[in-house]
């Protein structure tokens, strides 16, 4: 035999025997497909997860990629039913990254893999990534021509709509589907879920219609649970217990009902007696939820934290179960543990927005403890209780702003981490793709290859994350201690009022070095009305002007309302806000009524008190103590030759560089570009120019002169400078989020750095700002603390005689907000006044010794 046909002989026999083992490790892999379906014991899916890994190194072949895919689908499938969520996420992720970097066929990825996997997303609550694959799989079927997986993408992506409180939204997406092809099983869950969201925006007569021509099939379990949901917000609750046992027999008979389902039917059960006031009967189905999920759990058995996962249903057993019971450390300990899911479930989030949803309702939560404890603390005077309210708080604020003050310091202080690089990396492209998606037109062909790459990068995040936070547990735990806090207080002469805005109630704690104290104000009519009648009167510069006496009134009605009375002789006030309140400028109250309305001798609580603000407590008692060298990196788009001319920004910028040195970028050079690249290597920034607040729909954007930088796009900044002052206008305002507070410009630099910033909370007029800026960095440059210098400039800005009153009312002054370090952020040069005393001393001994000299001389002569 040739060598040519020995070496093809032999190439031959490779080829088969390869093909035989494709074929077998093919087979192997099916065979496990059928066990995992036919058998799903624990031990079975954990015995093919060891199989699993070793057949992930082989596979080559298409074929055998597309069988890995049907397998990981498969345990996917398994673990959802068994409530092992973040399993069959894992599994579901990966298989659709295996489809799509393969580029596979021949298999429905959306309906056995996409749509279940956009489904666990709404169940942990990271809605975020929920929209995104629903979108992307929406996007797949359009273009698969596939209607009917089109609408189930439309479908559950009004369930995220409806989770997201976009209720209105929801319907309109549900109506527009109800126009397509739509079989009968889907055109009834389209129905279905209309009357959901009927519900939630209380329309509960045109729900009740629709349901009505629906409800005959008592089978469809639904329908029974809109029922009795609808039968429970309209006060029959008879009924509603009757559609929820009715729910039960139909999962007695049926495999339709996951033991996660039924857990919630107990838990609606549960509230329905709560609502009646049968606390022993409520306790009783609550113990029946949490038993289904922890089988070992009994009375005599408390819950460990080792048996907890992250499944939502427990929040609810545990605070429900915190309702039925009196005794306060008994309510405590079921809050406990369900914060301690919500901790878990919050982790599992990849991004800032799911988090956020999830910190309200947190929020909420805290709510419910807090006004438990405060009756507790009314009857027994016990301080260690508000100690306890004051934690509690602090765990419902600011999380999401304080994870990214904690990662940015984990990564200097372990630079070469190349988790925490990789992550930061990540969380950057991913505000840059949340960006260009915002950006972007709305036609879904245009989107889809950002979101795909979004559902990809957030699937990398989260197991990153997780890894990251096990590393390094204590340090991403929040590290506030009530000893700590007052100590620090007390060694820099600082009191704090710690505000919690409640949906009934406004509670306040005072803190200082040496004591604690609690106050509660009702939230009426009257509060709501007080807060929002002050707010409004900084919407327009005459507003105050146009009525002084009007405005007298109320700024001391809400100074008492607000409780600052209880404020001690302290001079340096920090105050936490919530909810509404952090557009209250507190400076602009009045501790008092007038005697007479010129602005400067009005009884301000400016005049009282050095008052600066912070996010959380928590934040405060972390932040470092760094003196820096100031150098200022400024931008000044000024747009020259258009309406939107900022005649005074040049003036500003003039008369703020005679303090420090700096770099400027003015007109055509004030590019968002070249802030993206020198932003990161200078001490002070310092933006003058036109900025949004943004709301619910668009975010807050600051202005440049060729382009806006969007708030996302801030996130993404690598940046810590020591101070950032936005001299535009609402830097300070955006959307409200419970437990996170506002979604402004200024968090935007908090969160990508910077812990120092001051900002405006209204529109600011473009003169009284480049004044006032001037005397703010006169008294910097004196004192490098931008804790005391914003008050010095508004007084000065008060007393100046060269200014009008009309020009002092509070809209001038008081919009410029500062929250911060209390301690100077600056070096300062030695003033040149000691050394001028000494040399004028030296003169005037210069001169007494010439003088006696001369004199002697005189003497002498004679």
């Amino acid at each position: 035999m040739s060598d040519r046909k020995w070496w093809l002989t032999c190439l031959y026999g490779i080829a088969v025997f390869v093909s035989v083992q494709a074929q077998q490790l093919e087979d192997s892999i099916y065979e496990q497909v059928d066990l995992i379906m036919s058998s799903p014991k624990s031990e079975n899916l954990a015995d093919v997860e060891a199989k699993l890994s070793r057949w992930k190194e082989n596979v080559s072949q298409p074929n055998e990629h597309v069988s890995l895919v049907i397998l990981q689908c498969g345990l996917g499938y398994q673990y959802a039913r068994k409530g092992f969520y973040d399993k069959a996420i894992d599994h579901y992720e990966e298989a659709a990254q295996r489809y799509q970097q393969h580029r596979l066929q021949g298999y429905d990825i959306i309906t056995y893999c996409l749509q279940p996997l956009g489904n666990l997303y709404i169940k942990i609550g990271s809605f975020s990534q929920a929209e995104n694959i629903i979108t992307s799989y929406i996007y797949q079927a359009q273009e698969k021509n596939d209607p009917t997986a089109e609408v189930a993408g439309i479908i559950n992506l009004s369930i995220v709509y409806h989770n997201t409180g976009k209720y209105a939204s929801a319907i309109r997406l549900l109506q527009e589907a109800l126009q397509k092809n739509v079989n009968s099983d889907q055109q009834k869950m389209i129905k279905n879920n209309l009357i959901s969201n009927l519900i939630a925006l209380e329309a509960y007569e045109e729900a009740s219609k629709l349901l009505d021509t629906y409800l005959e099939d008592e089978t469809d379990t639904k329908m029974l649970q809109n029922a009795a949901l609808l039968s429970y917000h309209t006060g029959k609750y008879e009924r509603a217990l009757h559609y929820l046992d009715l729910i039960r027999q139909r999962w007695r008979v049926s495999e339709e009902l996951t033991s996660r389902d039924l857990a919630k039917n107990y838990v609606a059960e549960g509230e329905v007696y709560l609502a009646q006031k049968e606390k022993e009967f409520a306790k009783q189905a609550f113990v029946q939820a949490l038993q289904i999920l922890i089988p070992q759990s009994n009375k005599e058995r408390p819950i460990k934290l080792s048996q907890l996962y992250a499944e939502n249903t427990f929040i609810d057993i545990f605070d429900g179960l915190g309702e039925t019971v009196s005794d306060r450390s008994e309510q405590l300990d079921y809050y406990q543990l369900s914060s301690e899911v919500s901790r878990r479930l919050w982790e599992t989030l990849p991004d800032q927005q799911a988090k956020v949803l999830h910190q309200s309702a947190q929020h909420k939560r805290a709510e419910r403890m807090y006004n438990d404890l405060y009756e507790h603390y009314s009857q027994s005077k016990d301080k260690t209780i508000i100690v306890q309210a004051l934690i509690l708080s602090e765990a419902a604020k600011a999380n999401v702003l304080e994870q990214s003050l904690n990662r940015n310091f984990l990564r200097k202080q372990y630079p070469q981490d190349t988790d925490l690089n990789a992550e930061f990396r990540l969380l950057q492209e991913q505000e840059e793709l949340i960006d260009e998606i915002n950006r972007s037109s709305r036609e879904l062909q245009d989107s889809y290859p950002k979101i795909t790459r979004l559902t990809e990068l957030q699937q990398q995040l989260s197991t990153l994350s997780e890894k990251i936070n096990s590393r390094y547990q204590k340090n991403s735990q929040s590290t506030l201690t009530f000893d700590g806090l007052q100590e620090r207080l007390q060694a820099e002469k600082v009191q704090m009022m710690h505000y919690f805005f409640g949906t009934n109630y406004l509670y306040m704690i005072h803190i200082d070095g040496n004591n604690i104290s609690w106050k509660r104000q009702i939230v009426d009519s009257d509060l709501n009305s007080t807060l929002t009648q002050f707010i409004r009167f900084f919407d327009a510069p005459e507003l105050i002007n146009e009525s002084p006496k009007n405005y007298a009134s109320v700024a001391v009605k809400l100074h008492e309302l607000l409780h600052l009375d209880i404020l001690s002789e302290e001079k340096k006030l920090i105050i936490i806000p919530d909810g509404r309140l952090s557009f209250v400028p507190f400076e602009a109250l009045l501790t008092e009524n007038p005697r007479q309305y010129a602005y400067s001798s009005m009884p301000f609580l400016l005049y009282e008190h050095e008052i600066g603000y912070q996010t959380s407590a928590s934040i405060y008692q972390q932040q470092a103590t760094t003196l820096q060298t100031p150098e200022i990196l400024g931008f000044f788009p000024i747009f020259p030759n258009t309406d939107r001319y900022l005649r005074f920004s040049e003036d500003e910028a003039k008369d703020i560089s005679e303090y420090y040195s700096h770099t400027y970028f003015i007109n055509e050079k004030a590019t968002a570009q070249n802030f993206l690249n020198h932003a990161k290597d200078y001490s002070i920034l310092h933006l003058s120019s036109h900025a949004t607040g943004g709301d619910y729909i668009k975010s807050a954007q600051i202005e440049f002169i060729d382009r806006n930088l969007s708030l996302n796009e801030i996130y993404a900044l690598d940046i810590e400078p020591q101070l950032v002052v936005l001299s535009a206008c609402e830097t300070g305002v955006g959307s409200v989020q419970k437990g996170e507070g506002t979604m402004s410009l200024a968090r935007g630099f908090q969160y990508a750095g910077s812990q120092n910033l001051l900002f405006t909370l209204w529109q600011v007029n473009d003169r009284s700002t480049a004044h006032w800026m001037q005397l703010f960095y006169k008294d910097l440059a004196k004192s490098g603390n931008a804790f005391e210098a914003p008050r010095a400039a508004k007084i000065s800005y008060l007393q100046d005689p060269n200014i009008s009153n009309l020009k002092k009312s509070p809209y001038y002054w008081a919009s410029f907000t500062y929250y911060g370090r209390t301690m100077p952020l600056f070096s300062v040069e030695e003033t040149p006044w000691v050394l001028v005393s000494i040399l004028i001393l030296i003169l005037i001994l210069a001169g007494v010794l010439f003088y006696i000299v001369r004199k002697r001389n005189r003497k002498a002569t004679n």
